[in-house]
């Protein structure tokens, strides 16, 4: 039996930006392809740039049914119970930005199970873009890769956004420390939080260290001096 299901909670999440409203019809979903859906917005102002924003989402949504689906074979072994799926949840609203926090859980279509990974999408409503956050902070403030790592040592301090992530980490594992130390070699998935009232930070470890992958919750108040557009960092500031 082919098990595709949903379940999930409506809520709406309403934001005044000026004249207009903007709307986001959103989980907490858990589903699996085909019936997997990401939120659209509704109430913009600039139905242009809503547009863009609801076409990202449902761009988003075609991909991540096509990698779920994708996976629907047969489990063999052990794990039958266990079902490849994804969680959606709206984690930030506000005039200008949209934060969806996805996670997603892999049995069959990957060397390792994969399990409640982060996926997560930030969108800038302002542009109807992506954010890039190598543009939206200040340079320092991320960690600058450098491919070259295995055979040349890395040199100078770890960048701001890895010291603060070290601030609010709980593992005490040596081996963990060291990877979150070693900046140059992985990357951040980063979504903003409002009920935190945070910048959510998880390293993007390869498989064999994804223990050491601690989420943990940047105060807005402690990224926000690093935010280059000002507009931006008032409005995270509400």
């Amino acid at each position: 039996m082919d098990r595709r299901w949903t379940v999930f909670w409506l809520l709406v999440f309403v934001v005044s930006p000026g004249r207009g409203q903007t709307r986001v019809a959103a989980s907490p979903m858990r589903s699996m392809a085909p019936r997997l859906r990401f939120p659209r917005v509704s109430g913009m102002r600039d139905e242009v740039v809503q547009r863009r924003v609801n076409a990202i989402l449902a761009n988003r949504e075609r991909e991540d049914i096509g990698t779920l689906s994708g996976c629907r074979r047969p489990i063999v072994g052990p794990r039958v119970k266990d079902s490849d799926s994804e969680t959606v949840r709206v984690a930030y609203l506000s005039s200008s930005f949209l934060s969806i926090d996805v996670r997603r859980t892999v049995w069959q279509c990957a060397p390792y199970p994969q399990i409640d990974i982060p996926e997560p999408i930030t969108l800038d409503l302002r542009s109807g873009r992506e954010v890039d956050w190598a543009q939206f902070f200040a340079p320092g403030f991320l960690p600058v890769r450098d491919f070259s790592m295995p055979v040349k040592p890395r040199s100078g301090p770890p960048s701001r956004l890895t010291t603060l992530y070290l601030g609010g980490y709980k593992g005490h594992d040596a081996e963990c420390l060291d990877a979150v130390k070693g900046d140059s070699l992985y990357g951040f998935d980063l979504w903003f939080d409002r009920r935190q009232a945070a910048l959510v930070a998880v390293p993007d470890f390869p498989h064999v260290i994804r223990a050491c992958a601690e989420e943990v919750a940047i105060p807005l108040s402690a990224v926000l001096p690093y935010v280059s557009d000002e507009a931006a960092a008032r409005e995270l500031a509400r």
